[in-house]
C-alpha cells in the first residue's frame, strides 16, 4: 500500500478497513467480536473504542496464526462458532 499507516485504518468511502469487517461480522451474527491488533495499536485503539469490540494485543508480531492464538484467554470457554476474518478485506459479506 505504500504507506506507514497499518492497512485497517486506511480509508474507503470515508470508513476505515476495519469498519467494513467488523459489519460484515455483526450483520452475521456475531456475539462476541474479538480484534487483534499489533502494528499501530494505540491508533486502532482509538478509532475503534466505541465499536464494542474486545481488543487483544499481539506482541510480538508473529504472524497470522500467532495473533489467532492471541484470543484463546478471551474465548476461552466460549461454545460457539468461531469465525476468523481479516480487518483489511473491505468486500466481506455477511454470507
Amino acid at each position: 500500500m505504500k504507506s506507514d499507516l497499518a492497512k485497517v485504518l486506511h480509508v474507503l468511502e470515508g470508513k476505515s478497513l476495519l469498519h467494513y469487517s467488523l459489519e460484515a461480522a455483526r450483520s452475521a451474527g456475531a456475539e462476541k467480536i474479538v480484534v487483534i491488533i499489533g502494528h499501530q495499536a494505540p491508533m486502532v485503539r482509538k478509532e475503534f473504542a466505541a465499536s464494542g469490540v474486545i481488543f487483544v494485543e499481539q506482541n510480538p508480531q508473529l504472524g497470522t496464526g500467532h495473533a489467532v492464538l492471541q484470543a484463546k484467554d478471551v474465548l476461552a470457554g466460549y461454545a460457539g462458532l468461531t469465525v476468523i476474518l481479516c480487518g483489511d478485506v473491505p468486500l466481506l459479506k455477511p454470507s
